[in-house]
């Protein structure tokens, strides 16, 4: 079971890739976390679109099954277009628009999605109406 991890471990985003790895390494070294703990490779991706198509790639040669990954929506959305061979679970939101493959998901905290979520759940629990 290979994990592969596309984030930007260096450069302008490099503290918010480096925070993920040490989440995921925390989770992955805490007792009783995993029957089987997954074998995780990290790939830096940098900032651009090419150093996350390049960390695809090098994954695939590397024979992982899922991919966490990538980051940044550019990326994401490069990913998106190769059609990936492998799970995904992308560390942001493209749209709803966008078609997604089987075993595409997106994983995203995006204020303005959050502010809509509050405001469904507060018109479906009647505490407040719509105007």
């Amino acid at each position: 079971k290979t994990l592969a991890v596309l984030l930007p471990l260096t450069g302008s985003y490099g503290p918010a890739g480096l925070a993920i790895e040490r989440g995921l390494l925390a989770s992955r070294y805490s007792e009783g976390s995993f029957d089987t703990p997954p074998v995780i490779r990290f790939y830096n991706t940098g900032s651009h679109v090419k150093g996350a198509l390049d960390a695809y790639r090098r994954a695939l040669r590397t024979h992982a099954r899922w991919i966490v990954g990538p980051l940044l929506k550019p990326q994401v959305r490069a990913l998106l277009a190769r059609r990936p061979a492998v799970g995904v679970l992308a560390l942001n939101d493209v749209g709803r628009s966008i078609p997604k493959p089987d075993r595409f998901y997106e994983f995203g905290l995006s204020p303005r999605d959050e502010l809509h979520e509050i405001v469904d759940r507060l018109i479906r629990s009647t505490v407040f109406t719509a105007v």
